[in-house]
């Protein structure tokens, strides 16, 4: 019996291994999240990022995505905002806790996405909208159109025509390099045919800038029932490069400092 007994060990002990390996590993992602406000909420909350068991402070701005967070997490990065608890610490405070506010869904490919922060009032909640903001799909001197209206949208940029379907982002063909003054039209192709012309003016267009140009569609008059609104994000390097980095007395390079959000835990 006991030489049974530890035949059954050692087969257990054998097995375990095999059965680690099998273990699925989580999925992680590492990716730049800019997150922007499409407008405030009445009462702006204190948001988080949850990254692992520390939380990333994160105070977006209305409409600019200029201001990277470097993400390294699960696969759903949470947004977390700040509540009381509706208890209290011994001074008699309120105490505070963190709750889901948004949640963004990344993908293997996404290396540098825009959020866009839409508040629902009627309930304190929150949805978003994600944009591939890598320098690859999106360099400067182009321009996207995102249609949040239930409308096809046209777009005429100096010369070039694209059409952008309800609820896509569309690409302008044409990429500039250099300081160009174009004429843009846009206009709203709706189902009974009807073609309104939404926007047409004149812009300044160049390598060291792109442009979010979003069309929402709200309910209301006919002449109120458009929106557009842009978001002009500016490349820190107009020519390509980083700055020269300023030597230190010592004569070696100093490293140039970065803002960064410090981790609360």
């Amino acid at each position: 019996m006991p030489l049974l007994r530890l035949c059954l060990f050692l087969a257990c002990c054998s097995a375990l291994p095999a059965l680690a390996a099998d273990t699925p590993k989580a999925e992680s992602r590492h990716c730049a999240l800019r997150f922007a406000w499409w407008n405030f909420p009445r009462k702006v909350p204190e948001l988080a990022l949850q990254m692992g068991r520390e939380r990333i402070p994160v105070s977006p701005n209305p409409m600019s995505l200029s201001n990277p967070i470097d993400y390294k997490g699960d696969v759903n990065a949470v947004l977390l905002k700040k509540v009381t608890t509706g208890e209290t610490e011994k001074d008699g405070k309120p105490k505070f806790g963190w709750v889901p506010y948004a949640t963004i869904a990344l993908n293997p490919t996404d290396t540098d996405l825009g959020v866009l922060l839409l508040p629902n009032e009627t309930d304190d909640t929150c949805f978003t909208k994600t944009f591939d903001f890598s320098l690859e799909t999106f360099p400067y001197g182009t321009l996207k159109l995102v249609n949040f209206s239930r409308a096809r949208i046209a777009c005429s940029l100096e010369g070039s025509v694209f059409l952008t379907e309800p609820g896509q982002v569309g690409h302008c063909p044409k990429k500039f390099e250099e300081r160009t003054t174009a004429a843009i039209a846009v206009a709203a192709l709706e189902a009974d045919g009807q073609q309104k012309v939404l926007y047409s003016t004149k812009v300044i267009l160049n390598k060291t800038f792109r442009t979010l140009f979003f069309i929402v569609e709200k309910n209301g008059t006919e002449d109120e029932r458009y929106q557009t609104q842009c978001i002009l994000d500016v490349n820190p390097y107009p020519n390509g490069v980083p700055p020269p980095v300023a030597p230190s007395g010592n004569g070696k390079g100093k490293a140039e400092a970065k803002p960064s959000a410090k981790p609360t835990k």
